[in-house]
């Protein structure tokens, strides 16, 4: 009976070998280090992403496991003097994401045709009454508002956006840049996508980064 003891003990040490290790960054100008995946994070991420209100830029690049229903994503979104930026890429070998830089896509200047109530304030009220209507541009034919939290001030936003932005995931992921969305609807030229904190998928890099969090410390 004992002489499978090894042969078990051998097995779990192939099994943690096996594990895809990926470099966790939880910041653009972090240090970096690696960590195991399980079978739940099956990908290396690297998320970039940039909010912009006026001339000025805030990044974050963050790396490390993830699931694979947020990997290969990007869009953009436009409240008028609030933008956003996202990308993330994907890869499946060891350290894969190690070298991959910041890199978030263009947002088009070329109406196409849709038109969304665009604001940025703290309130739906404020928002409702400085709302102007804004032509939309490139691949944003969604109309996304969003309300939630930038640091501890509470914020309301609707503008133009490209359907990505309306993935609640890739929502989750701009709480690395202090925004945190709590309640968003997205309305396309056909339908119309609800998401809150309450939706499965708006704790995907959240779970992510708490694995990583258990890892290291």
């Amino acid at each position: 009976m004992y002489i499978f003891l090894p042969a078990c003990i051998f097995c779990a040490s192939l099994a943690t070998g096996l594990a895809l290790m990926c470099s966790y960054c939880p910041d653009v100008n972090s240090t970096c280090l690696s960590m195991s995946c399980t079978s739940e994070y099956p990908s290396c991420i690297a998320a970039s992403l940039r909010m912009t209100i006026g001339s000025l830029n805030q990044d974050a690049l963050l790396k490390l496991c993830s699931r694979s229903d947020i990997c290969n994503k990007e869009g953009t979104a436009n409240f008028g003097d609030v933008k956003l930026f996202g990308k993330t890429q994907c890869c499946s070998a060891d350290l894969c994401n190690k070298d991959i830089q910041f890199s978030i896509p263009s947002m088009s200047t070329t109406p196409n045709g849709r038109s969304c109530k665009t604001c940025y304030a703290g309130s739906a009220s404020d928002c409702e009454k400085n709302s102007v209507n804004k032509q939309c541009t490139g691949n944003q034919d969604w109309c996304l508002t969003a309300s939630g939290k930038i640091g501890t001030g509470s914020f309301y936003i609707s503008g133009c956006s490209s359907r990505d932005f309306c993935d609640a995931a890739v929502q989750q992921a701009l709480s690395y840049i202090s925004i945190n969305i709590e309640n968003a609807q997205c309305s396309g030229v056909m339908d119309t996508y609800r998401s809150s904190i309450t939706h499965s998928t708006m704790i995907l890099l959240a779970s992510a980064t708490m694995f990583a969090i258990k890892v290291f410390f």
